[in-house]
Order: C-alpha cells, then sequence, then structure tokens
C-alpha cells in the first residue's frame, strides 16, 4: 500500500508546476503569438559633425533592410521634414514577421536638401539588431556635390 502513495504524491507536488508559465509546452506558443502581434518599432537620431543649418525644406529618410538578400526591398522606412537642425529623430515601424532568424539587418539614412541634392548620408550600412536596440545612433557625412 505504501508504494501506491508515491507516485500519487509526486503527480499531486508535480502537477500544479505545470500551470506555471514557462514551466509548460504551451507557453513558448503564447509568446510567440504574442510576439507576431505586436508591431517591432526602431527609433533613433541622425545627426552630421558639421556646423551647417540645413534649407528649409530638406528631407531626411532612414530605411532598414536585409543585408542577406542583395535584392531585398526596405523592410521599413521613414521620411522626415527637417527643421535645419540636428539631431533628426526617426522612426521605423515594422511587421516582426518581416525579420528572418539568423539574417543580418542594416540600415541607411540620407538627407537631402529641398532641390533633390544628396548633402549627408551614412558612408555604409549601419548593422542593426531589430530586438535588441532601445535607442540606434546614426552619424551622416557630407556628401561632396558633383561638378
Amino acid at each position: 500500500m505504501k508504494s501506491l502513495r508515491k507516485p500519487w504524491l509526486l503527480l499531486c507536488l508535480f502537477l500544479p508546476l505545470s500551470a506555471l508559465p514557462g514551466c509548460s509546452p504551451q507557453g513558448d506558443d503564447e509568446s510567440e503569438a504574442t510576439f507576431e502581434k505586436a508591431a517591432l518599432t526602431l527609433k533613433g537620431m541622425m545627426s552630421y559633425k558639421e556646423r551647417i543649418a540645413l534649407p528649409q525644406g530638406s528631407k531626411a529618410r532612414v530605411w532598414m533592410r536585409d543585408l542577406d538578400d542583395p535584392n531585398s526591398k526596405p523592410l521599413a522606412e521613414d521620411q522626415v521634414a527637417v527643421d535645419g537642425q540636428v539631431p533628426i529623430p526617426f522612426q521605423l515601424s515594422m511587421n516582426p514577421n518581416s525579420i528572418q532568424k539568423g539574417h543580418h539587418y542594416g540600415l541607411s539614412a540620407e538627407i537631402r536638401v529641398p532641390d533633390g541634392t544628396l548633402a549627408f548620408a551614412t558612408p555604409e550600412e549601419v548593422t542593426v539588431e531589430p530586438f535588441g536596440i532601445s535607442l540606434i545612433q546614426l552619424e551622416l557625412v557630407r556628401v561632396k556635390p558633383k561638378p
């Protein structure tokens, strides 16, 4: 009779643990479903070192793309009207399902003056981890005008 009590005792002790979050295989499904519903947003500032005010009507643009796919289109893009001063805030919103595990992602940015001439740009794509960033700082460099 004693040997029958031990399995029941163990069952009574460990059964309530399966209801705790993370102790049940269903907990992972719930977190993935919640993750898929939320929009992914990256926020940051772009700036440049030169002490030059931008002309009124200038526009800044920042975008993110998949660096592992050379033909990829931007996954997210933001265009901002510039008031002449830096830093310039930006925000990229995207569907988290567009981010693939194991892929690398990069941000690029540019500032154009009102006539469309490129004035500042990131010298190369800045690699980012979309799920691990709180605030992104992009440093743009002056683009020399073409003669």
